[in-house]
């Protein structure tokens, strides 16, 4: 019995080598196959959203330096745009700071909002007056409003008071592709109204907004 065991042992040991011996020719075979490598760099550069947004157009009535309220219209080219991209301070009507409004004046702004970048975005428009801004009586008495290049509303006018905000960021107003150009026309207008006393030395500040936000898929396709 024991004999055989043996046996059977040295059996399984010679076994074990004939496979060990095996994989090793197998391994050292592999590398006696032709061979070839290939080697691949590739330059990959991000894309960018370039928003410009600009003045193209103004018309204005409003006092003018005797006190009498006048009608100005300024035609910009497309050389020559008023650029307010960004974070700005500059008015976007062209007042000076210490300039003053009365019932009647008017404010018109043509805002063009062109593609620069690599990506296609959509954006949205948000008017409102800063915080204590808000409840002046001036800004209960200003109508705003966002028309298309057509002229028709984009929104109901609201009061600056009220704010005025046209798509969200989740829907969208619109979506400008590249090398393309959006264009709407922003109107404050300071209402002849029986209450106007209440507004004399009032001010308020609003800011313009304008946020784009790239769009990865054709809503078109």
């Amino acid at each position: 019995m024991a004999k055989a065991m043996t046996k059977r042992m040295k059996t399984l040991m010679l076994s074990g080598m004939t496979i060990v011996l095996c994989v090793m020719i197998m391994v050292a075979g592999s590398f006696a196959l032709f061979s070839q490598n290939s080697k691949n760099t590739t330059h990959l550069i991000a894309g960018e959203l370039n928003a410009k947004l600009e003045r193209v157009a103004l018309t204005t009535t409003k006092l003018n330096s005797k006190g009498y309220l006048v009608t100005e219209e300024e035609q910009t080219t497309q050389n020559t745009p008023v650029d307010f991209t960004g974070e700005t301070t500059d008015n976007v009507f062209g007042l000076d700071t210490d300039e003053k409004i009365v019932p009647c004046t008017v404010l018109s702004a043509t805002m063009q909002l062109s593609n620069d970048g690599d990506v296609a975005f959509g954006y949205y428009i948000a008017i409102a007056a800063q915080d204590g801004y808000e409840t002046t009586e001036l800004a209960k008495q200003i109508k705003v409003s966002v028309t298309d290049a057509g002229g028709s509303n984009l929104v109901t006018p609201q009061y600056l008071s009220d704010g005025l905000t046209i798509g969200s960021e989740t829907n969208y107003f619109a979506v400008v592709e590249k090398g393309q150009t959006a264009t709407f026309t922003v109107t404050l207008t300071f209402e002849d109204r029986t209450d106007n006393n209440k507004a004399q030395n009032a001010e308020t500040i609003f800011d313009l907004l304008v946020y784009a936000t790239q769009v990865t898929d054709d809503p078109n396709a």
